[in-house]
């Protein structure tokens, strides 16, 4: 099944559980030091926000969701989990990315869980 089917269907359910690489964690990390001496929580909570707050894009392979200074780059997976791969800074992306950040959708959710990935 592809991204698009799996965000619609969650988007109805107004239900999302996001998990969160190592990758993604380490990153968010670099484009802000400060968040490196908060606890885990208070990091997840970024990107419960981000998720919260943002507009979505959805294609058969991946997911953009972005405000104005992230961009999370994700995929779904089997679970139907939205996994954040990686995240960018506006300020980082190229211009290719970002005309792909046109026309996204904002979902209203209910709930937003945020969980860090056991193993990648």
């Amino acid at each position: 099944m592809d991204c698009r089917q799996q965000l619609r269907r969650a988007a109805r359910d107004g239900v999302l559980i996001v998990q969160v690489t190592k990758h993604a964690l380490q990153r968010i990390v670099e484009r802000q030091p400060k968040l490196a001496e908060r606890k885990m929580e208070e990091i997840l909570d970024v990107f419960r926000n981000v998720v919260k707050q943002g507009k979505f894009k959805a294609d058969t392979t991946r997911v953009l969701v972005w405000t104005k200074n992230y961009v999370l780059l994700c995929t779904f997976n089997l679970e139907g989990k939205l996994v954040v791969k990686t995240v960018v800074t506006r300020a980082t992306l190229q211009e290719k990315m970002e005309r792909a950040l046109s026309r996204g959708i904002a979902v209203q959710w209910k709930h937003v869980a945020v969980e860090p990935v056991e193993r990648e």
